[in-house]
């Protein structure tokens, strides 16, 4: 599990969820975090940054993928960094296109568990209504709506919200672009308001802070309802 740094930092409960709800279904776990996937570097043109960041997180999950285990990633943003943009920062290093094939994103395994019929469904809870707001990192991976169809399995009613929350990386992180941030956001939030949930979920932290900020409602991330849903505790 790279639990990124959003995970590792501000939102441990997402990390601690992610553990429990695949130890429940009999998955060995491994913490495998470092350092930042370099995303953030991207953003700004620091592309000598972010191949350091790249190729030492090779060097750290290649053990891992060689004893023959996928590398899960709880953000959208993180698990299409590793996906996609490492082998072209790291254009040439087959150890990079390894680490690449190697790697999914959190709820898009939990789903090929579910298929596969190894995902227990002894779910305590109903989750209610829940509004689902589908990040543009994980559409842009085309796997599907994976945490909409698992919060499917444990809620009455799960409604997709596919518009942009207006944070776009670290553009909408910025004082000099927020309102234009939130004008964009303004269709997401209308949406999720419409619905009148009794939860609100996102894959994405930054999409969490703009429906906080535009809501005053917490969004969390799916598999963190998930464990509410079999009735785990956190601690």
């Amino acid at each position: 599990l790279f639990t990124t740094c959003s995970v590792n930092y501000s939102d441990p409960i997402a990390g601690r969820s992610a553990v429990l709800v695949l130890e429940h279904s009999d998955v060995r776990v491994d913490i495998a975090y470092g350092r930042c996937c370099g995303m953030p570097f991207t953003d700004t043109g620091d592309l000598d940054a972010a191949r350091r960041n790249a190729r030492q997180n090779v060097e750290d999950l290649l053990p891992y993928v060689e004893d023959g285990a996928t590398i899960l990633v709880p953000g959208p943003s993180c698990s299409l960094m590793l996906k996609e943009e490492y082998p072209r920062l790291l254009a040439g290093d087959e150890r990079a296109q390894r680490v690449a094939d190697a790697t999914q994103d959190l709820m898009e395994y939990l789903y090929d568990l579910a298929r596969a019929k190894k995902l227990k469904r002894d779910f305590e809870h109903s989750l209610g209504t829940v509004a689902y707001h589908a990040p543009c990192h994980l559409r842009a991976q085309n796997i599907g709506f994976r945490s909409r169809d698992l919060l499917k399995l444990c809620a009455d009613e799960v409604v997709l919200i596919d518009a942009c929350s207006g944070v776009d990386g670290t553009w909408g992180m910025q004082a000099r672009f927020h309102e234009e941030s939130m004008k964009v956001a303004s269709k997401m939030l209308t949406r999720i308001d419409a619905a009148g949930p009794t939860h609100v979920a996102t894959d994405c932290p930054l999409s969490a802070l703009r429906i906080e900020e535009g809501l005053s409602r917490k969004a969390v991330h799916p598999v963190v309802l998930m464990r509410h849903a079999y009735g785990i505790p956190a601690v």
